[in-house]
């Protein structure tokens, strides 16, 4: 997410809660308002996660591992991508000593224009040319197509951001304070 969207989500936020027309005192009071009801629904969402398990699809051992890993609304998002990575086929266009590179095709549309995947082979690394993974932090369907068909049955580690894991409040401490005015 790049800084110009964070500023952009956090205006529609508090949007709905503070306006230029309120006095210091109202600000004050509406912004802890919203503050209290976005902790509010991530307390939500963090029981969610905790308790609930979401529907798998296909028993796919990379489906079973990841929805113990992300939390809920990233594993919709994950289990979207898996679902649609069965409708690519992958095929190597180049070779290297250290790098290959693969075209992955829409069966549904084999006309439009290839996603490109860059495996390195020394970091054991891909990467590919629509970003989804740099920009949104998860695989997207043309990774996943790639691992299918190479039977990487387990998400190594280094696709799997602890910022989207049910896990990433492990080591945070929060400090609460009230002050009554």
């Amino acid at each position: 997410m790049s800084s110009s969207q964070r500023a952009e989500s956090s205006h529609s936020f508090f949007k709905k809660y503070v306006s230029n027309k309120n006095s210091l005192m109202d600000f004050i009071i509406r912004f802890n308002r919203a503050l209290r009801h976005q902790r509010h629904n991530e307390l939500i969402a963090d029981h969610i996660d905790v308790n609930e398990q979401p529907k798998l699809k296909t028993n796919w051992p990379m489906e079973v591992q990841m929805v113990k890993v992300y939390t809920k609304k990233k594993w919709l998002e994950f289990q979207s991508e898996m679902s649609e990575s069965h409708g690519y086929h992958v095929k190597q266009t180049s070779t290297g000593v250290e790098i290959d590179f693969y075209d992955v095709i829409n069966f549904q549309c084999p006309s439009s224009k290839p996603r490109v995947l860059m495996h390195d082979k020394l970091k054991d690394y891909i990467s590919c040319s629509c970003t989804k993974f740099d920009f949104e932090g998860i695989p997207c369907r043309h990774m996943l197509a790639f691992f299918r068909i190479n039977q990487v049955f387990q998400l190594p580690d280094k696709y799997i951001l602890k910022r989207w894991t049910q896990d990433a409040k492990l080591g945070v401490t929060f400090v609460m304070c009230e002050e009554k005015m």
